[in-house]
């Protein structure tokens, strides 16, 4: 198989395993349905409150709320568990886009044949990042994020400002702990990284444009 094929075979691995573990178990996140009433209300016109008349803030990820909403909108308000598939297909296709991340990283790192069956299958085999995916979390939300920042501060010719913003914004806006596991990741790289001289080679500037 050829290293496209084998690359579209991990992306869409990454992403139809999920949904058939989804299809096989049906589980879903009581959680999900507690955040999933302000995404209703929300859709039917009454805000994004957990009892219409109250504004008390009742959600804990406003990627989390607010990508479950649209997906009722689109199944409608009153079809609750039709609206859990649309929001399980965005998270697959996350991880999808995560499992592509990786395989960039690992092309450019050279890893070999081996080393790429066991990165792979220790993702694949994860039960947890499988399930919390597609039973109403934003795992894989945090997931996709997490590695769009670690994949952009690895890259060989430095990180992108928008990048690295729409990295940090996106784990902010999933998790409001986001900030430890990207600052988990750009510390060490302030750090650590240097050039072949000695010299750092962190981008300062870049990295401050786009944390800001």
């Amino acid at each position: 198989m050829s290293g496209a094929r084998l690359m579209w075979a991990v992306i869409f691995a990454a992403a139809l395993l999920p949904l058939a573990f989804a299809a096989f178990t049906q589980h879903a996140w009581e959680d999900y349905f507690i955040t999933l009433r302000a995404s209703r209300n929300l859709v039917e016109g009454h805000g994004l409150v957990f009892n219409p008349g109250e504004r008390v803030h009742t959600y804990t990820s406003p990627l989390g709320v607010l990508l479950p909403a649209l997906c009722t909108a689109l199944a409608g308000a009153q079809r609750e568990e039709l609206a859990l598939w649309p929001f399980r297909a965005l998270n697959a296709a996350l991880l999808g886009a995560g499992a592509w991340l990786v395989w960039q990283r690992a092309t450019a790192a050279r890893v070999g044949a081996v080393g790429c069956v066991l990165l792979f299958g220790l993702i694949f085999t994860d039960a947890k990042l499988i399930d919390f995916s597609i039973n109403g979390m934003e795992t894989a939300i945090l997931v996709f994020f997490l590695l769009l920042l670690w994949a952009e501060l690895e890259a060989p010719n430095g990180p992108r400002v928008s990048r690295i913003a729409l990295a940090c914004a996106g784990l902010m806006w999933t998790r409001p702990d986001g900030f430890v596991l990207g600052a988990a990741l750009i510390l060490p790289h302030l750090v650590i990284r240097r050039r072949a001289d000695g010299a750092s080679c962190v981008p300062w500037r870049r990295l401050a444009q786009g944390i800001a």
